[in-house]
């Protein structure tokens, strides 16, 4: 559903923009290298002005040429002022001094405005869908491609930005999987792909460099779309399998360039921002596709052409990496797109033994030989797994902030409307169409937040009712509950009922909702004395307000990010509610955990890792 309530979906998963443009559907090969070397000192040249305010003003009059802004929407074109005439910064980067520091300019970080105008269908059409088209473009005006280029590093910023404030969680900090986008294509522009197919297995490559792809985890959301008449096109559906770097192959590249930046921004889910949720998108940012086979299938009675493609989740893409192809910066360069290169054929090994292809062979000998390029001692680096584990590993999250303004504005209009649909008479298809819009890994927070305020005042007024709390209180169905329940909703959480803190079961009991009793017992995994949970809740809120001006942080009890900030100012700006660290018994892992994230001003959150450890009645919070 977009902002304006309607259902009708965006355009971005599907289909080229079509624009009045001469442009190549793909680039690999010499043609791949050569386009990037053509980009590179328009991508530099933005980096170098960035922080300057005159330089960065001729920037963004570029940018206004080059989308031929005059000719859009009243209301788009403020959108586009909105994004254009803040500066923005990445937000583990000091912010250089001088004018960009004004006040007025200081909500920069977090406020996501280009992904949001991205998610829109006329922010995707008129203005990044037409510098998508430009850099399939085959003739490059040096002053279009560096308007682009600095529209593309504002939406870079928002993508890179937006994995620092949900650094917590697993699918934002290395986003893997499946993921899909429908499209129709010429009779030529297939046969481009089959003959990509027919060479050699190191050229199965292509990419479009610098364009961003929309694509969607929900293969489901594609259906609609090859339904449309196809014009006489070909339907194509793209599958695109999304790996992480070999952990110690990267740790290599660390050892020997520590201060140059990788991240994991090629791929990267944004409905949380987006206009529409339900499409479950995930951005590819300029995506460098490795062609493992293509095959047909019958989908809504026509005949679909299948790409099953391999990506990397990994890049270089950051302000510290201005894009020089000479001395080290080359060097760095060739070693990072070595293993890049290990890595993807590693992948594509293991699919094509699981379909049972003739390439399997080809792609475990193009591993070994990359390895070898990369010298086999250098693959033995050290690994820190620990670090690692808290990273890559699904854990639920306590999103404590009950402000709006902590929030991006669509999703705080789903947070509004999922609240006004339990709280007024419990309209529980809104509830379930907005967790079923969610993404698989985050349907449970769904479960577990409350309704969110305009001022702290109200906020600590509020009960801290959630889903769970509210179905208990208007003695919803049977299968309602225990669909939250198995979500992952917290039968252990309390919410304030007048003076009283009360779990959902004691809110039924009190209301004689005799039914829902058996099913609203708490499902104990981790048993711990009252008494010691309550002493180390109470320790582990007070460490949390200590941690102002802490840039180290007190003991068990870690920053997850490079990005510092005045955590007790946070916790009372956004009347974030502390973590209660009963939900940790209940959490069905080894050891079980817990995110905290406290939102900045800046945009970035601080998160805090909790761990419950169980032994001989002893608990600890941290590592």
């Amino acid at each position: 559903m977009g902002a304006d309530g309607s259902t009708e979906n965006s355009t971005r998963l599907e289909d080229w923009v079509p624009l009045d443009l001469k442009g190549k559907p793909l680039y690999h090969g010499i043609d791949e290298t050569e386009r990037m070397n053509s980009v590179r000192p328009s991508i530099t040249a933005v980096r170098e002005r960035w922080n300057d305010v005159d330089k960065c003003q001729h920037i963004q009059n570029i940018v206004q040429e080059t989308i031929k802004a005059s000719t859009l929407s009243r209301e788009l074109r403020d959108d586009l002022n909105s994004v254009l005439q803040v500066a923005r910064f990445w937000a583990d980067q000091r912010r250089p001094a001088g004018p960009l520091q004004s006040s007025d300019r200081d909500s920069i970080v977090g406020s996501y405005d280009a992904l949001q105008l991205y998610t829109t269908n006329a922010g995707y059409k008129k203005v990044f869908g037409y510098i998508n088209q430009l850099f399939r473009r085959e003739e490059i005006d040096e002053q279009m491609i560096q308007g682009a280029a600095a529209l593309v590093e504002l939406l870079t910023i928002d993508v890179y930005n937006l994995r620092l404030d949900n650094f917590g969680r697993a699918k934002y900090y290395n986003f893997t999987g499946i993921v899909h986008r429908a499209m129709t294509v010429t009779e030529d522009v297939m046969d481009a792909f089959y003959a990509l197919l027919e060479k050699p297995l190191k050229e199965r490559n292509f990419s479009v460099p610098l364009a961003f792809v929309s694509t969607s985890v929900n293969e489901r959301n594609l259906q609609e779309f090859f339904n449309k008449d196809s014009d006489g096109k070909q339907r194509l559906h793209w599958k695109i399998h999304v790996g992480e770097l070999d952990p110690r192959l990267l740790a290599s590249y660390r050892q020997q360039y520590p201060a140059s930046v990788v991240s994991t921004i090629n791929a990267m889910p944004i409905s949380h921002v987006s206009e529409f949720p339900n499409e479950q998108e995930v951005l590819l940012h300029g995506p460098f596709l490795q062609l493992l086979r293509i095959y047909e299938e019958p989908a809504a009675g026509h005949t679909i052409h299948v790409l099953e493609m391999v990506m990397l989740n990994a890049n270089r893409d950051h302000a510290t990496e201005l894009a020089h192809h000479h001395g080290v910066y080359r060097e760095q360069r060739v070693l990072f797109g070595r293993i890049c290169a290990a890595t993807k054929y590693d992948i594509c090994a293991s699919l094509a033994r699981k379909h049972g292809l003739p390439e399997a062979k080809g792609y475990e000998d193009l591993y070994a030989e990359t390895l070898e390029l990369i010298g086999w001692e250098r693959t033995r680096a050290s690994l820190e797994t620990a670090n690692y584990d808290i990273w890559a590993t699904s854990r639920p999250s306590w999103i404590g902030a009950s402000l709006k303004d902590a929030f991006p504005k669509y999703y705080v209009q789903r947070r509004d409307t999922f609240s006004k649909a339990l709280f007024s008479g419990g309209d529980y298809s809104v509830v379930e169409k907005i967790i079923d819009d969610e993404y698989e890994w985050q349907k449970g927070d769904w479960c577990n937040v409350p309704r969110l305020f305009d001022t702290a005042t109200d906020a600590t007024n509020g009960s801290g009712f959630t889903a769970l709390h509210q179905a208990a209180y208007n003695n919803a169905s049977l299968i309602f509950v225990q669909k939250l329940i198995d979500l992952g909703a917290w039968r252990t959480m309390k919410a304030q009922k007048r003076e009283r803190f009360m779990t959902a079961r004691e809110i039924a009991i009190q209301r004689s909702h005799h039914k829902l009793i058996p099913l609203l017992e708490p499902r104990i995994h981790h048993t711990i004395a009252p008494d010691v949970l309550e002493v180390l809740e109470r320790r582990v809120h007070e460490l949390m307000r200590e941690m102002a001006n802490d840039a180290v942080g007190p003991p068990r009890v870690i920053i997850a990010t490079t990005f510092r900030t005045d955590t007790l100012t946070q916790i009372n700006r956004f009347a974030v509610r502390m973590p209660q660290l009963n939900v940790l018994t209940e959490i069905d892992m080894v050891n079980p955990s817990l995110w905290v994230p406290i939102p900045s001003k800046r945009g970035v959150s601080v998160y805090i890792y909790l761990r419950l450890s169980i032994f001989c009645h002893q608990a600890e919070a941290g590592f």
